[in-house]
């Protein structure tokens, strides 16, 4: 049975690598403490999210209906990282089950920091009709025997700041394993969150690899811990079938 903090946090990943930026050094971006979507908040900062899991059948009938419930509460944060205390619960067929406690660690720059990016120079990338300039960065590494080469699109005064990031992971053979874009696609956009409405802004995740394909929204608020407040997917297999949806939304939290 997949652990509901892991199902929680696999909808993120790709949201939390993209989710940072920094001031420009030598023309390289690097990550800063403030521009995190957890590490610009204080210690005991938390938030409490559902997630909803429906997979279906070759017929496209729905076979599974998952739930989880996460609290993911800031317990640490340093130069480098923060280290979130996750809790969570997975209902499953009426029937409710807790899992331990986890301690998680995650560095702002989702460990870029240990390669030296090429600056590739100034890019413009349009987004609603605004034309933004951009450094474009490109980091390679490789790690037991993945390959990944990582093109990010930064902006140092737009926020999110992290505009668009492509990843392309091989094999040792050149195989591609998986494809992945994560892009805003609209900024400044009016969503319900909770009792209130924020500005947030929208991105578009498509990844693909040997297996299927997965799509999905999200809708970033940075004045909520963690940024994301809604995160909508959908998942297909080889075949082009859809096999299973994915919703995310915020029940509520906390900032400090």
């Amino acid at each position: 049975m997949t652990k509901p903090w892991r199902l929680t946090f696999s909808l993120l990943t790709v949201v939390a690598l993209w989710a940072w930026g920094g001031e420009a050094s030598a023309q390289i971006f690097r990550m800063q403490r403030t521009h995190h979507l957890w590490g610009r908040f204080a210690p005991g900062s938390w938030k409490l999210a559902r997630v909803v899991n429906q997979t279906l059948d070759a017929n496209g009938q729905l076979v599974q209906n998952t739930t989880s419930e996460t609290r993911t509460t800031l317990k640490e944060v340093t130069a480098q990282a923060v280290t979130l205390h996750v809790e969570a619960a997975l209902e499953v067929f009426g029937k409710r089950f807790a899992t331990t406690p986890q301690d998680l660690v995650e560095d702002y720059d989702g460990g870029a920091s240990k390669t030296v990016p090429q600056d590739l120079g100034s890019q413009r990338v349009i987004i609603g009709g605004r034309n933004l300039t951009c450094r474009l960065q490109r980091a390679e590494t490789v790690v037991a025997g993945v390959r990944k080469v990582i093109e990010t699109w930064f902006s140092d005064d737009v926020a999110p700041f992290v505009l668009k990031r492509h990843t392309v992971a091989t094999d040792a053979a050149g195989n591609r394993l998986q494809e992945t874009t994560v892009e805003v696609v609209a900024l400044n956009v009016p969503r319900p969150v909770l009792q209130e409405t924020k500005q947030t802004a929208e991105l578009r995740v498509v990844s693909v690899h040997p297996k299927g394909r997965s799509v999905s929204q999200v809708w970033i608020a940075p004045d909520v811990p963690g940024g994301v407040v809604a995160d909508s997917s959908e998942e297909f297999n080889e075949a082009d079938q859809l096999v299973r949806r994915t919703k995310f939304e915020l029940v509520d939290y906390t900032a400090k």
